[in-house]
């Protein structure tokens, strides 16, 4: 799935059609989505820097400026993500100008080999549909490229 560049995690929902609004109400329903990768899925790969990162209890997501091309990806989360080798909870990780080595309360488990808008990564997805029936990217693994 491709969204604007200047679209942020914030706005992620909004790119990938997450909230949907009914006619008539002014209030927006969130549809979960969190998957775990299926067994018989086929698993690509992709590289480049990770430009925006963020999570919530109902879905998360994440860019990543391809090394090849320069073309931002948007990719959602999996139920479980695991980055630079572990697990990861962190929900919105240390930006660019912050103390990257010391991880803060909100992330403490974010890994300090990771940081976003620098590192190269290798990113593992697979394609599959979110709630509204548009095609998506979704990763559960980020390692720091070697």
């Amino acid at each position: 799935m491709r969204c604007p560049r200047t679209a942020t995690i914030a706005a992620f929902s909004l790119c990938a059609g997450l909230f949907s609004l009914a006619p008539g109400r002014a209030d927006t329903t969130l549809a979960t989505f969190l998957p775990t990768r299926p067994s018989h899925v086929q698993v690509k790969s992709a590289s480049g820097v990770l430009t925006d990162y963020g999570r919530g209890t109902q879905f998360g997501g994440f860019d990543l400026r391809d090394d090849s091309t320069g073309v931002i990806d948007r990719f959602a989360t999996a139920r479980r993500m695991r980055i630079g080798g572990a697990y990861v909870a962190c929900s919105d990780p240390p930006q660019p100008g912050y103390d990257h080595f010391a991880p803060g309360p909100a992330c403490p488990d974010w890994p300090r080999t990771v940081v976003i808008g620098r590192t190269h990564v290798v990113v593992t997805y697979w394609k599959t549909v979110d709630p509204q029936g548009r095609a998506t990217l979704v990763s559960d693994v980020i390692s720091p490229k070697n």
